[in-house]
């Protein structure tokens, strides 16, 4: 209502009437109109002030597109991210993707999802996991080694530590072919890609991944957790490190003996139904 309307006729027919197009007048204005700058859509709530909008920036440089929705402030912006209230560009907020909302977010993928800080090129496939899967082999290979140095010494296999790691690799590789559907594909679509054999979710980063919480981390597995290190696992807990365990506590140590220290109170160990063996090569 209020709008200023381009007319035709069907047929030519004065009787039968058909608005073709809207134009902008003084009354009613672009939803972006300052410089050519800006374009896109945006709707309006039934009843409400809400809306929904597409918009394109076009600004030398700093190309972006925003889809949007006032709903939760919910939106996904790509490309040259700035702060944009109405008509008016404001300052720059960051470059790439941003995935936005108020309200809940979910990250679903049925088959498998990779997520990853490794820099590929723009027509790589989306599943390219050569360098987190080569990572996961470096570590498969660790564990195999102390393994067979701790069963030298009579100490514990990390036999299923080392095989688990072994298939979850082995499921991240999976060569899958291209729809052949034989309609009108103007000959592309075709060859193979790479993807899971199973659902499973992988992270990588060439420079580092971290997890942070002002309350709890939660870590819980049906079957193994494992964790191998080229270098050095630190643990620093400000109050105190308690564990239990079902079954057994095996700790080997290669090269540079164990130390066992208390700044303060006793140290006290306790076999509760059987023997405490110690033995050294030398001196106990």
């Amino acid at each position: 209502i209020g709008e200023e309307v381009l007319i035709d006729y069907v047929g030519g027919d004065c009787d039968r009437p058909l608005a073709v197009g809207r134009v902008y007048n003084g009354a009613n204005k672009p939803q972006w109109h300052s410089d050519g700058i800006l374009s896109g859509y945006r709707s309006k709530e039934y009843a409400g002030g809400g809306y929904n909008q597409l918009v394109m920036d076009d600004a030398t440089g700093q190309n972006r597109v925003q889809l949007m929705s006032s709903s939760a402030n919910s939106l996904l912006h790509l490309g040259y991210i700035i702060d944009q209230n109405g008509n008016a560009r404001g300052s720059y907020l960051g470059s790439g993707f941003d995935l936005r909302s108020d309200a809940y977010g979910a990250v679903r993928a049925s088959q498998g999802l990779y997520v990853t800080t490794h820099p590929k090129a723009a027509n790589s496939q989306p599943l390219d996991v050569k360098e987190a899967q080569q990572q996961l082999l470096t570590g498969e290979s660790l564990i195999e080694a102390m393994s067979g140095v701790s069963e030298q010494h009579q100490a514990e296999s990390l036999k299923e530590a080392h095989d688990t790691m072994r298939a979850f690799a082995d499921a991240t590789q999976s060569s899958v072919s291209g729809s052949a559907s034989g309609g009108r594909t103007a000959g592309g679509g075709t060859g193979s890609a790479n993807a899971f054999k199973e659902p499973v979710m992988l992270f990588g980063s060439p420079s580092g991944i971290a997890m942070s919480t002002q309350q709890s981390v939660h870590m819980v597995a049906n079957d193994h957790v494992n964790v191998a290190s080229g270098q050095s696992v630190h643990v620093a807990a400000g109050k105190s490190l308690i564990a239990s365990i079902g079954q057994k506590l095996s700790l080997f140590v290669q090269n540079a003996g164990m130390k066992l220290f208390a700044g303060k109170g006793k140290v006290e160990i306790q076999a509760q139904s059987d023997n405490v063996e110690v033995t050294a090569q030398k001196a106990v």
